[in-house]
């Protein structure tokens, strides 16, 4: 398995900001403004941070993805972004709230993305969160796509986007092939 390189990154910067800016608001629905810190998880282009830094709180972007993180430091100079995994949970004072959201617990990218390990991810969480704090996230459920095969396409302005998602009820396992067409072929 491979993190998003530079194209998907790219493109997931571009069309799918939707996610993050909807993630934000019902954060912000639920805690209001305030201080501390908002430690986004599986950040992306850290497009949470536009929506939660003019409400009071700072930002603290974390990705495995090298692209996304370069992607994240070039859009947003100045704002804090690790590259590391969901998993390894940083240590940040002051954390008033952690999102995850874009289905980040369920990439297998990580050992640790099983079952046993989500279990200990989320008391990790729950120790790092003062009481009040709260945790954001969204799971795909490995059933929820149909055991066939189905294929959805995106179009973009200057690309074509694939994603295959096959479901498998014996290993209850979800697996999703994207394959990108852009101009550069």
């Amino acid at each position: 398995m491979t993190y998003y390189e530079v194209r998907l990154a790219q493109i997931h910067a571009q069309d799918y900001t939707q996610y993050a800016i909807a993630a934000a608001e019902r954060l912000l629905a639920e805690i209001g403004p305030g201080a501390g810190v908002v430690l986004d998880l599986g950040c992306g282009a850290a497009d949470l941070a536009d929506v939660v830094m003019p409400a009071g709180y700072d930002y603290v972007g974390v990705d495995l993805s090298p692209s996304m993180v370069a992607l994240a430091k070039g859009r947003r100079p100045g704002i804090r972004v690790i590259q590391a995994s969901a998993f390894d949970l940083p240590e940040i004072a002051d954390t008033r709230a952690i999102v995850a959201v874009g289905e980040v617990v369920n990439y297998a990218t990580d050992p640790r993305a099983g079952l046993a390990g989500i279990h200990a991810w989320l008391r990790a969480c729950h120790k790092a969160l003062p009481a009040g704090g709260v945790l954001l996230l969204d799971v795909a459920g490995p059933l929820r796509a149909d055991p066939e095969p189905a294929t959805r396409v995106n179009q973009g302005e200057d690309y074509r986007l694939e994603v295959t998602t096959v479901t498998d009820p014996s290993r209850r396992t979800l697996t999703r092939t994207i394959r990108i067409f852009d101009d550069a072929g």
